[in-house]
């Protein structure tokens, strides 16, 4: 544009495409570290935080509730006669059923809470700042959930129809049923089984 402007000489135009593709090599690196990293917790399936970013989200969200002196729900949530959806109609079906119950799981949630996937037809509810004093709260946003999945039938791929779609599910709360991630998944996996006993499709809190 000026005068006194020239052309940079061939070895600088080198130099800068060796740079610049150094960079694109750079950036290529970083973002399959990023990709390997996201997906190593993240479920394959379901494209919820799987059962290691559970684990790693339990402890901190715990640590920050033990620092604040907040109420911590953890819920456990087991699909209902799920065994019978792949033995019936297949497993590719069983697979949609999952991916549909883990859509229709994270509306009933805050943002703040962790829906992730535990393994199979079990998933896992963190909630943080529970309300300050124990009551019917406690359970408020699974049964939410268990509403939501609930009132609408599921569809089933290659014309197999739709399928009524339940799960049955416990809570248990920091510190009233434990301090710990062990204990309180232990808690809430009692309620589970309880739950279950009474007749499925049902919220139980733990004792």
């Amino acid at each position: 544009d000026f005068e006194s402007d020239t052309l940079p000489s061939d070895a600088t135009l080198t130099h800068w495409m060796e740079l610049a593709a150094r960079a694109g090599r750079a950036l290529a690196v970083a973002r399959r570290v990023a990709d390997a990293e996201e997906n190593a917790t993240l479920d394959s399936l379901t494209r919820l935080p799987n059962k290691l970013a559970y684990t790693h989200a339990i402890e901190r969200e715990l640590s920050r509730a033990a620092r604040h002196g907040d109420r911590l729900g953890l819920a456990v949530l087991d699909l209902d006669h799920f065994r019978r959806v792949n033995n019936r109609y297949g497993h590719d079906a069983g697979d949609q059923v999952l991916q549909e119950f883990a859509l229709r799981l994270q509306p009933a949630f805050r943002t703040t809470d962790m829906v992730a996937r535990w393994g199979g037809e079990e998933f896992v509810v963190i909630l943080p700042s529970l309300a300050p004093e124990p009551g019917p709260d406690d359970i408020l946003p699974v049964e939410r959930a268990r509403q939501l999945v609930a009132g609408r039938p599921f569809r089933l791929p290659g014309g197999q129809g739709t399928l009524a779609v339940t799960f049955s599910a416990g809570v248990a709360v920091y510190p009233q049923h434990g301090t710990t991630a062990k204990d309180l998944f232990k808690a809430a996996d009692k309620a589970l089984y309880r739950a279950k006993k009474r007749g499925r499709n049902r919220t139980e809190l733990a004792d």
